[in-house]
């Protein structure tokens, strides 16, 4: 259930970041790389709570 949780949590801030993208571009290739980065991550975890 903490999982879960904290697994909301990441997504919500995940979105965070695509507001502020929207409203500021992404610019930085470092910005590109973190992105992709937090994608990458969060698609992993959501696999593993979903198959436990």
């Amino acid at each position: 259930m903490v999982s879960w949780v904290l697994w909301g949590l990441s997504a919500i801030s995940t979105f965070a970041g695509w507001t502020t993208v929207a409203r500021h571009g992404m610019r930085a290739p470092a910005a590109w790389v973190m992105c992709v980065a937090v994608h990458a991550v969060l698609a992993w975890r959501l696999l593993v709570l979903v198959t436990e």
